[in-house]
């Protein structure tokens, strides 16, 4: 009687038992095309690659207007030490002048105080001269840098572009997988489910109550 009983628990059981396999089945093939997805591309979830090279390409962008700051700082004082040399140049011609007219008129003390002013006039030229040349080697160096950051960030933008067109097949193999996913769990509650209902089945007596004593 009892077996009677849980023919119909039994019957349900193995056939959510059935379905349960063939979920399972389709499960691990979207999950197996998931992954061949993977290891093709070299990507292991694409939302985070999609956003770790947008950090990227923001920090190079971030590094050239960097670099063509400094660029711009260090052409701009350039500028004003070859304004200060030409200056420095003039006065020294000043002085030289001085020179030759303390020497016309023998006038040993102002000779020397021209030659001294002129040899300091010179050598602060040569200063700022070298100091010039100095800030026109480091504004071509930060233009270089700011050019490679900018080369870097294109690439990336490349790749970026790579990624995003990945985006549809992704989603549409990750959505596979949920969706299989999800019908698994699903069946396998319905199939702990009929298990139970097969085994209060069996465990029922012989006699059942069909009306009130």
């Amino acid at each position: 009687y009892r077996e009677v009983r849980a023919r119909p628990a039994v019957a349900s059981g193995q056939f959510i038992q059935q379905q349960l396999d063939r979920a399972k089945q389709e499960l691990a093939a979207a999950e197996d095309a998931l992954l061949k997805f993977k290891l093709q591309n070299n990507v292991g979830s694409l939302d985070r690659e999609i956003l770790a090279y947008q950090d990227t390409i923001r920090s190079l962008r971030s590094k050239r207007d960097n670099a063509l700051i400094a660029a711009r700082q260090a052409e701009a004082l350039k500028a004003e030490y070859e304004t200060l040399a030409r200056n420095m140049k003039e006065w020294a011609a000043a002085a030289t002048r001085k020179v030759t007219a303390a020497r016309a008129a023998e006038d040993e003390d102002a000779l020397q105080r021209a030659k001294e002013e002129e040899a300091y006039y010179r050598q602060k030229a040569r200063d700022y001269e070298s100091m010039a040349a100095a800030q026109a080697v480091e504004a071509a160096s930060q233009r270089t840098a700011a050019s490679e950051y900018e080369q870097l960030a294109a690439r990336r933008d490349a790749d970026l572009a790579a990624l995003l067109g990945l985006t549809a097949e992704w989603d549409s193999l990750q959505m596979a997988v949920d969706q299989a996913r999800s019908n698994y769990e699903f069946l396998r509650a319905k199939a702990n489910e009929a298990t139970l209902k097969q085994d209060q089945a069996l465990s029922l007596g012989y006699l059942q109550v069909i009306e009130p004593a």
